[in-house]
Order: C-alpha cells, then sequence, then structure tokens
C-alpha cells in the first residue's frame, strides 16, 4: 500500500502540471500585490487630504486621528453595547499598531497572505485543486495504464485508495505553496510585518444583524492558520468531488468542465437563487466557510459556520463513498 501511495506521489509531483500551477499563483499573486500596494498609496493620499495634512508618507498623524475618533465615539451614551465593544477592540487594535510601528493603511505581508486565500477561496482555489486532481484517474484512461494497474495482484480499493492519499497531498502542497508564494512577495512589497498584530474574529450574523459579543482579538498568524486550515478543507471538498467526476467519466476534459459547470452555477444560484432555502445544502454555497471569520453575511439565511463545515464534509465524504463503488464496480477495462 505504501508503495502504491508513494508511486502516485511521485508521479504526480514530477509532471509539469504542478510547475505550471506554481507559475500561475505567482503571477497572480504579483498582480493582485502590485494592485493592493497601488491602492494603498491612492488611500492614504485621500486620508491626508480629508484630514487636512500634506502626504508625506508619514502614517502616524492619520492612525492617531483615527483613534482620536474611535475613543470620542465611545464617550457617546446612545451606541448599543454590542457597537461599544466593537468600537473598543479597534482602538486596541491601533494602539497596537502605533506602539509597534505597523501603518494599518497598507496591507502588510501578513494581512495581504490572509486575504489572498480569502479571495481565492472560492474560485480561484477549486479551479487549481481541479486542475491537480482531475487527471489523478481519468488520466490513466487516457493513457491506458490503467490496464497495467489492473494485471498486478493488488486490490481495487487499494489502487483508489492510493489516489486520494495522493490528492491529499497534493491538495495540502497547494495551502502550503499559496502561502509560501503570498508571504514571499507581499514582504519584499509591503515589508514583513504584522504576523503578531491583533485581528478580530468571533463575529455571528443573528437575524440579518451582526452580533459581536463573542468577539475577540487574536494575533494575525492564528488567524491565518484558521483561514488556510478552513481552505484546506475546501480544498479536500473539492478534491473529493473532482475524484469521483473522473472515476464517473474516464475524462480528464469533461471532468474539469463538469466540475467548472458545477462552480459556476453556484455563484448564479448564490445571487439569483438565495431565496430558496435549498440551496443552502449545496457545496458550491458553503465554499465561502472564512466568510464567518470576519462575520460576513451568508448567501442564504441560517447557515452558520457549523453548518457549512458540515455540509463540506458529507458531500466529501459521499464523494468519496460513490467513487469507491463505482470504481469496484464498473468495467475500468472497457
Amino acid at each position: 500500500m505504501l508503495s502504491l501511495i508513494e508511486n502516485e506521489v511521485v508521479k504526480v509531483l514530477y509532471r509539469r502540471k504542478l510547475g505550471i500551477v506554481f507559475l500561475i499563483i505567482t503571477l497572480l499573486v504579483l498582480l493582485f500585490a502590485y494592485g493592493e500596494h497601488y491602492r494603498s498609496e491612492r488611500t492614504m493620499e485621500r486620508m491626508a487630504e480629508r484630514l487636512g495634512i500634506e502626504h508625506t508618507g508619514d502614517w502616524r498623524p492619520m492612525v492617531e486621528q483615527q483613534l482620536r475618533d474611535h475613543q470620542n465615539r465611545l464617550d457617546n451614551p446612545y451606541i448599543t453595547d454590542s457597537r461599544r465593544a466593537s468600537i473598543q477592540l479597534e482602538v486596541e487594535q491601533y494602539e497596537y499598531y502605533l506602539e509597534k510601528g505597523i501603518n494599518p493603511l497598507v496591507m502588510g505581508s501578513a494581512t495581504f497572505t490572509r486575504s489572498f486565500m480569502e479571495q481565492s477561496i472560492l474560485l480561484f482555489l477549486p479551479l487549481l485543486v481541479m486542475v491537480l486532481v482531475t487527471d489523478i484517474v481519468s488520466g490513466e484512461y487516457s493513457s491506458r495504464t490503467i490496464k497495467l494497474l489492473l494485471t498486478k495482484p493488488i486490490p481495487r480499493w487499494k489502487i483508489l485508495m492510493s489516489k486520494l492519499v495522493t490528492m491529499l497531498v497534493l491538495v495540502t502542497i497547494l495551502a502550503i505553496m499559496i502561502a509560501a508564494v503570498a508571504a514571499t512577495i507581499s514582504s519584499i512589497l509591503f515589508g514583513y510585518g504584522g504576523w503578531n498584530a491583533p485581528v478580530p474574529t468571533g463575529f455571528t450574523v443573528i437575524n440579518g444583524h451582526l452580533d459581536t459579543t463573542n468577539v475577540v482579538n487574536i494575533p494575525q498568524w492564528q488567524l491565518i492558520f484558521m483561514v488556510y486550515g478552513l481552505a484546506w478543507v475546501v480544498g479536500i471538498t473539492i478534491g473529493a468531488l473532482t475524484l469521483m467526476v473522473s472515476v464517473l467519466v474516464k475524462n480528464t476534459g469533461i471532468a474539469i468542465g463538469v466540475m467548472m459547470s458545477v462552480l459556476i452555477a453556484g455563484g448564479f444560484m448564490r445571487v439569483f437563487l438565495n431565496d430558496w432555502p435549498i440551496i443552502k445544502y449545496l457545496f458550491m454555497l458553503n465554499l465561502n466557510i472564512t466568510n464567518y471569520l470576519s462575520g460576513s453575511m451568508q448567501p442564504v439565511e441560517g447557515m452558520t459556520f457549523l453548518f457549512s463545515f458540515t455540509v463540506l464534509v458529507v458531500w466529501a465524504f459521499a464523494a468519496i463513498v460513490i467513487s469507491f463503488y463505482v470504481f469496484n464496480k464498473q468495467d475500468v477495462l472497457a
């Protein structure tokens, strides 16, 4: 079994496809990092103009003014307790930024690393997973090597299990690759910092209103681990579904086409069918699971973090079960 897994992993790692994926990630990170750098400069210029000070590149006066504004808002007796708690968290953040010399107006390497994955989790990450995983099974049919595999005295379930483990390895490598490229490039452009900066999390949405009762500030590196951990779960779900489709259709191109169509359909449902409760049970509507960390509104009312996590796990498990059943029963030589 271990030799099968080793053979599959080595076979995948030596393909050019992984290098192409690395190049795509690097180019996209460069593009986003440059765009964010330009946006940050424009933000500082506009803020300096609003505060009536000269934009000299010194961000401290701007942050100090924002801190004073927030402190003054805390003195307002008419704001709710939840809003007061939220403002207090922001005050603590600004105080930390000033103390540690971190410019919050410019996205640091830590914030960029986190934000890039948050923006990628809905489409870019699934697309890369599909590209890497589709031919793990269907590629064997295209190259006719499936016949050679089945002539060996190895149970079919072991063959598919080795490919499933390979998928897990690929998704893990992909997540690490995105984190490493994003952190490296953003450190060059924005400077290496902000990893210990406090970031609020624990937001919940109740009846359409943001609840900050359980909000706490945690170090940014912890939030990054949480974001990439959830992204890994999303990647595993997409990988399992892609593996299932590959087993069913035995063709790499068709498998990618089917998965892309499903993802695009999910995007349309998120916009046009969000008042239809049943769609919240579809995996496509639960991919953006990192939104729960920031308290963003979900596309369908009633969705919670535990609900979305459970939906993704159930879909992944069901896809794996179907894959093993079909692979063991079908005439794979046909």
